[in-house]
């Protein structure tokens, strides 16, 4: 039933405060803070994404707890779930 719009795992989405944010590759390759506009929970893992990202953005999963913006991002065509 949810197959239009734009829905990513759960696991990829920060919360600041009461704001959502994704982190992605700027157009230089460096990890960035994009605040997103969120909408329903589906399945209870995935966000639906309303703005602030598209299709065409390369959103990235970043781990552990240094991370922060203006680190050198790496392309992987793995999803990590």
């Amino acid at each position: 039933e949810e197959s239009s719009g734009l829905y990513i795992p759960m696991q990829y989405v920060h919360k600041d405060g009461a704001k959502y944010y994704v982190m992605k590759a700027d157009k230089n390759g460096r990890l960035k803070k994009q605040y997103i506009k969120s909408g329903k929970v589906v399945w209870g893992s995935y966000f639906e994404i309303k703005g602030g990202v598209s299709t065409d953005d390369m959103i990235c999963f970043p781990y552990g707890k240094d991370v922060k913006e203006g680190v050198k991002t790496r392309e992987t065509d793995e999803v990590l779930y």
